[in-house]
Formats: structure tokens, C-alpha cells, sequence
């Protein structure tokens, strides 16, 4: 069963297995869903109400890595992300990208950040792992540093502002400098 938020709920169709794959819907849409199941002639009761979004999103190959123990390891010279912040009433649909790169005792890197696709100056947040959050004007130099006397994991999370993404998805590019020792 299928409905937007102000629609009835209606029947989209009937699976023998466990997926069902909804090819009746707008893009950049939240749909709510409630699966019963076929017994004969018994229906079970519905469930309550789940909820998925449509859109042009593609998940770049750096997916899982929406929390800091799934970070993927930055490419050697490019990385190029996808984000996405989906809403409709009070159910959100968000993508976070955390990335890791490992840096030489006190050192630093210099990244730059690019927009791919369907991505304005300030739309996305670079937040580093000392909590600085950066609202990020493309083309410019974003510094990462390990200040510890030994090899570190350095973390970063790149994040949509929810005013300036609202219903979108884009695609950026993170473009890694040299290392710097301190």
C-alpha cells in the first residue's frame, strides 16, 4: 500500500518474495507505505506507516559512510561525493559523507572542494574533527591537520545546510593537496 501525505492509501501491487520495487511515483517525493500480508484469503493488518523518498539521487561508490566508524579512506588525488537532504512534513531523509585520511605526525593537507552537480557556494558544510564547521565557497583551500606526535586518522564529515538543500541532491569533488609537514 502506497500513499502521499494528503492522498488515501492504495494498493501498488503484490510480491511473492521479500522486495518490491515501486515504479509509480514522482520524483522528489516522500511516499508513505504499509505492507500487509496474503494468507488465502486472510489479509493480516497493515502495518504502520514507513516512508521513502524518490528523486534524482545516486549514491557515489564512497556509500555506507554516514557515520564516523564507516568513513572511507580518501582517493589518492580525487574524491567525488553525492548528498542529498529529502523532506516532507516532519520526516527527513538526510545523507551525511564522513571521509578519513591518514596523515604523518604533525602535518597537514590542504583540500579543495568543487561542485560536480546541482551544488551552489554554501550549500554544504565541511565540519573537520576538531568541531570547526566551514561553511564551504568552492574553489577555495580547506586545511586538515594531525597535530599529534605520532600517524593519525584525521576525520571530516562534509554535510548539506537543510535551508539551501531542501528537496535536492548534488555531487562534489574533493581535490587532495600535498602533505605538509609542521
Amino acid at each position: 500500500m502506497k500513499k502521499l501525505k494528503s492522498q488515501a492509501i492504495t494498493k501498488i501491487g503484490e510480491v511473492t518474495g521479500l522486495t518490491h520495487t515501486d515504479t509509480g511515483v514522482s520524483a522528489n517525493t516522500i511516499f508513505y507505505y504499509k505492507v500487509s500480508t496474503v494468507f488465502g484469503v486472510n489479509e493480516t493488518e497493515k502495518s504502520p506507516c514507513g516512508y521513502g523518498a524518490t528523486g534524482s539521487i545516486t549514491k557515489d561508490s564512497y556509500e555506507s559512510n554516514d557515520t564516523v566508524s564507516d568513513a572511507k579512506e580518501m582517493g589518492a588525488a580525487e574524491t567525488i561525493g553525492s548528498i542529498y537532504y529529502i523532506k516532507e512534513g516532519i520526516n527527513e531523509i538526510e545523507d551525511v559523507d564522513w571521509y578519513k585520511v591518514k596523515l604523518p605526525a604533525t602535518s597537514l593537507l590542504q583540500i579543495v572542494i568543487q561542485n560536480e552537480e546541482n551544488i551552489l557556494n554554501q550549500d554544504i558544510t565541511l565540519i573537520r574533527d576538531d568541531g570547526v564547521e566551514i561553511s564551504v565557497v568552492f574553489g577555495t583551500t580547506y586545511v586538515l591537520s594531525n597535530n599529534n606526535s605520532t600517524e593519525n586518522d584525521v576525520y571530516f564529515r562534509i554535510v548539506v545546510k537543510k535551508d539551501k538543500m531542501l528537496n535536492k541532491s548534488g555531487k562534489y569533488m574533493i581535490i587532495k593537496g600535498q602533505i605538509i609537514s609542521n
